[in-house]
């Protein structure tokens, strides 16, 4: 299988200055030509090195005098697979490259496969010392594959010699299996859970499976006392309590996730702890003290690269929003915008644009927030949610730049979107009402005073607390609508006014 140019400069550039180093030398002692000079391998490697924004095309020139793509690509494969290697051989000064956890997991995997070579060859050595190391190491970071692996290469040891230590070490087998299992399918509900989380799936539905799954984490917890479960189960439980509205309670979850992670080897990498500071500060979100989440953002922050810096900074773009810092949220939703146009994927890309979007009408700048509506496509995909408001944010605009002929139009065809989407999934009454009041602004020929007036007990319901009827933070819903319609009445009676 053919490797990419991109591949291959991803790698050289992650590897540890000693990895480099070993991998040059590597270089030196794999010579392709007699002619030293001729070694492409050592000529490409430099060629990167010297210029890193280099082009695939420019590199085969310099190798080969003109583009060589077959030639190429043969050698890139040949390199990429040295590159491998050196990373096989890891040593331990590239521990900073990865958490304890995985450091140990690709030493305990390597270190299994080092005893098992070393048997097969009837090399002499205290072979039980060795497996007993790797099982209570493999035990201590809860990585139950490669102990159940080793017991069962114990287990082999002793088949001639001690039945007695075989039966023993089965009664082992089947218990780590069984850990195992239950860590495996709590992944696997979490997995589950993240992907309706991720993209706003029907409350309904949702909560059918977080309540079964949370049942079935506790009990799991309960029997084998995992660290590794007992994550995911905090997370869960968090989770639970949020959509109930007990941020209280959530809160504590979140503390005591946050010490877990901490407190055990088992379970800590630098991204575990940066996401449960972003959990911590979507919490104090929802708990409306957002001085206290843009600083838990900020903190979680320091804990991610690439497209996990950018999830976490929405958070912070979304406290500093509802702080009021209006030109501190256009900065980071900007950079988030223009960062996954290329890099985010097609939903966060999506996202993202409608967010930038609400801020432009924010703003008041209607003609860049339909520019950005443009190309928010992805995100369509989620009928009830993001979708819908990227719809009524349309009218909004629309009603804004005084189309009043297109917004009619528009509520039109939410009409019918509504009713249509009402039979396969759940929508909340609040947007029913949203459109009532919208068809009613159409009927009195956008008069917002007679329709307020007219919708007064809709506008409390919009206002109100009931969670079926009122505005909902951390929506899709960023420019509140009752809001934004008594500022437009305002601005309409000022306009009356001035006449």
């Amino acid at each position: 299988m053919t490797h990419s140019f991109r591949l291959f400069k991803e790698l050289i550039f992650r590897l540890s200055p000693k990895e480099l180093f070993l991998f040059k030398k590597k270089l030196e002692m794999n010579i392709e030509s007699s002619d030293r000079n001729k070694n492409k391998s050592k000529k490409l490697l430099k060629i990167v090195l010297n210029n890193p924004m280099i082009t695939k095309v420019d590199v085969e020139r310099k190798l080969y005098g003109s583009p060589q793509k077959i030639s190429f690509d043969k050698l890139i494969d040949r390199t990429v697979e040295k590159i491998d290697e050196i990373l096989l051989n890891f040593t331990r000064d590239v521990t900073s490259l990865y958490s304890e956890r995985n450091y140990y997991y690709f030493y305990l995997k390597r270190k299994l496969l080092v005893i098992q070579m070393r048997f097969l060859r009837g090399v002499e050595f205290d072979i039980d010392t060795q497996f007993e190391k790797i099982i209570s190491s493999a035990n201590k970071f809860e990585h139950y594959d490669i102990m159940i692996e080793a017991l069962h290469a114990k287990q082999r040891n002793y088949v001639l010699k001690n039945m007695r230590a075989v039966n023993q070490i089965q009664k082992l087998i089947v218990r780590y299996e069984e850990i195992g299992r239950k860590v495996q399918t709590t992944r696997n509900i979490w997995t589950r859970l993240s992907v309706q989380i991720s993209r706003n799936a029907s409350s309904i539905n949702y909560m059918k499976e977080l309540t079964v799954g949370r049942k079935l984490l506790r009990e799991y917890f309960e029997q084998t006392a995992s660290n590794t479960i007992g994550y995911y189960y905090y997370l869960v439980e968090m989770d639970y309590e949020q959509i109930k509205g007990n941020y209280k309670e959530a809160e504590i979850y979140i503390k005591k996730l946050l010490s877990l992670i901490i407190n055990n080897e088992s379970l800590y990498t630098p991204t575990k702890h940066g996401e449960v500071l972003i959990n911590l500060a979507n919490n104090k979100i929802f708990q409306q003290d957002f001085n206290s989440a843009i600083q838990n953002a900020i903190d979680g922050k320091n804990y991610f690269n690439s497209v996990n810096y950018y999830v976490a900074t929405e958070v912070e773009f979304l406290a500093r929003y509802y702080n009021g810092e209006i030109n501190f949220a256009e900065r980071l939703i900007a950079e988030m915008y223009n960062f996954c146009r290329s890099n985010g994927g097609p939903f966060l890309y999506s996202k993202y644009g409608y967010l930038f979007a609400c801020i432009k009408t924010n703003r008041g700048e209607i003609e860049k927030s339909n520019e950005l509506l443009l190309e928010v496509k992805e995100i369509e995909k989620d009928k009830g949610g993001w979708n819908l408001g990227k719809r009524i944010l349309m009218i909004i605009n629309g009603i804004e730049s005084s189309d009043y002929e297109a917004v009619e139009s528009k509520v039109l065809n939410l009409e019918k979107f509504l009713k249509r989407i009402s039979k396969a999934s759940y929508v909340r009454k609040r947007d029913k009402i949203i459109l009532r009041i919208l068809l009613k602004l159409i009927n009195e020929n956008f008069d917002f005073k007679k329709v307020y007036k007219l919708r007064k007990k809709h506008f409390d319901l919009l206002e109100g607390s009931d969670p079926e009827y009122g505005w909902k933070i951390k929506s899709p819903e960023l420019i509140v609508f009752h809001e934004w319609f008594k500022g437009k009445m305002k601005e309409k009676s000022q306009q009356e006014i001035s006449i």
